[in-house]
């Protein structure tokens, strides 16, 4: 067990962008969903963003601020976004006055030696804290994490055993591990190391996350990773067979973002896919 003292705990819900799109009548239904904050245990509101939603959504964040809560933008693919559109972005977000700004390596596809440029810009115009949220698709999540840390990131997402969508995210008890080290701190990493031989090491069994030559090649081919995910859980391709669907999803180049139409075209063999493959 683990204890923690609770006025050192911030509760947070992460929510979508794209689901504050989808709904009429938003700020209706916020209104509902999220009571003033003296009325709820959650005290953050991390919204996981696309750089085109953040303009169409400052309604709705505005709302919330209203209501009490902080407010955390996650910005996904920031592999896809220039230093001066990032810029741009954080210019927005201060002047609507948000709390946290994290960037997130949502395909897993940033090197090491780019997270020194990110955060540069990042600073370069954000006077707050901000974090990282690496995704392990080409095994650089705590090494990239590391690399924020090292040049000015304060907030360190990580998982126990990377436990997350498709390859995972940065390890908990490897980080913790290495900040222990670098940082000559004395964090006590039992507990954390206990639960990874332990209960998550089931939950890993049962739910498969972890990094794969699949994941890899998806991200250096700007596949969406939830392909990669959905191909694997589905036992009808074999290991040739879904080296060539990567190789299909690669040519189409709206891949970046999830088309679930897509999948089940590939799924429900709706087209003759892997016959069109062979004969190519």
């Amino acid at each position: 067990k683990i204890k923690i003292k609770k006025k050192n705990v911030e509760y947070f819900i992460m929510l979508n962008s794209s689901d504050f799109l989808k709904i009429k009548n938003n700020i209706e239904i916020l209104k509902q969903k999220f009571p003033y904050k003296q009325k709820s245990i959650i005290s953050i509101i991390r919204i996981a963003c696309q750089y085109n939603h953040i303009p169409k959504i400052i309604e709705s964040i505005n709302f919330l601020k209203k209501s009490g809560y902080k407010i955390a933008i996650n910005l996904m693919q920031i592999h896809k976004i220039s230093p001066k559109d990032l810029q741009k972005i954080l210019k927005l977000l201060n002047k609507i006055k948000i709390n946290y700004f994290y960037f997130a390596d949502s395909f897993g596809s940033i090197r090491p030696s780019q997270i020194k440029g990110i955060c540069h810009t990042i600073k370069s115009t954000w006077k707050k804290e901000f974090g990282i949220h690496a995704h392990d698709n080409c095994g650089y999540a705590l090494s990239n994490t590391l690399e924020a840390l090292k040049h000015g990131a304060s907030m360190l997402d990580s998982t126990i055993l990377g436990m997350g969508r498709g390859a995972g995210n940065t390890k908990t008890e490897q980080l913790l591990t290495e900040i222990n080290y670098l940082k000559k701190t004395k964090y006590i990493s039992q507990p954390i190391y206990n639960l990874t031989e332990g209960y998550f090491k089931k939950l890993q069994a049962k739910y498969n996350w972890g990094s794969s030559i699949y994941y890899h090649l998806a991200a250096n081919k700007n596949i969406h990773p939830s392909y990669i995910q959905e191909l694997l859980i589905d036992d009808r391709f074999d290991h040739n067979e879904t080296l060539k669907i990567i190789e299909f999803l690669a040519k189409n180049k709206s891949t970046y973002s999830y088309d679930t139409n897509l999948i089940k075209k590939i799924n429900n063999h709706k087209i003759n896919l892997l016959e069109n493959l062979k004969s190519n």
